[in-house]
């Protein structure tokens, strides 16, 4: 897992908010590495929020990351389906 995922979930433990404050929003990548962190943790809340913040900006989803979502999910993923709409 890729450190500013890891990052970004250790923040959203202490403080509910994956954007640690700072001005630049986490990108597509991150968000989608961190929907899968949180999914292997079972963190559903951070789950909902990581699609809040996908769904509200309209990102796309670079294909390195759709390959790591197909690699790291199963079959019915909730983000698997938000990569095919």
């Amino acid at each position: 897992m890729p450190p500013a995922a890891f990052n970004m979930f250790v923040n959203w433990l202490y403080t509910q908010d994956i954007t640690n404050g700072e001005l630049d929003l986490p990108n597509s990548d991150n968000l989608v590495d961190l929907w899968i962190l949180a999914d292997r943790f079972i963190v559903p809340r951070l789950q909902n929020r990581v699609f809040r913040e996908m769904s509200g900006r309209d990102v796309k989803i670079s294909g390195g990351s759709c390959f790591r979502v197909y690699k790291n999910t199963a079959s019915g993923s909730k983000l698997r389906s938000y990569i095919v709409d």
